[in-house]
């Protein structure tokens, strides 16, 4: 799952104190309280940048690297099904 990161530890906020993006450590552990099994953190704000940088981590995650391609399936909680097809041996599916 691919979450945000503009804010590390108290969300983003927009004009008149509407929320605007969450923080990391709160999608992670939302991530976590959900069974997310792959996280990874795209749209990394000056916030988050600046806990990185101070040696913080996020609980649960990785932190996605520019130009990186992130595929999901079976390993990467994805699920694999296979429709079975005329021919296929019985249980085969």
């Amino acid at each position: 799952m691919f979450g945000e990161a503009a804010g590390w530890a108290r969300p983003l906020r927009f004009a008149r104190g509407t929320r605007g993006h969450a923080s990391a450590l709160e999608v992670a552990e939302h991530a976590a309280r959900h069974g997310v099994r792959r996280l990874v953190f795209a749209h990394i704000g000056r916030p988050a940048i600046a806990a990185l940088d101070a040696g913080h981590v996020p609980p649960l995650g990785e932190i996605g690297a520019d130009g990186a391609v992130y595929t999901a399936g079976c390993g990467a909680g994805g699920s694999q099904r296979r429709t079975r097809m005329a021919g296929d041996p019985a249980g085969a599916g």
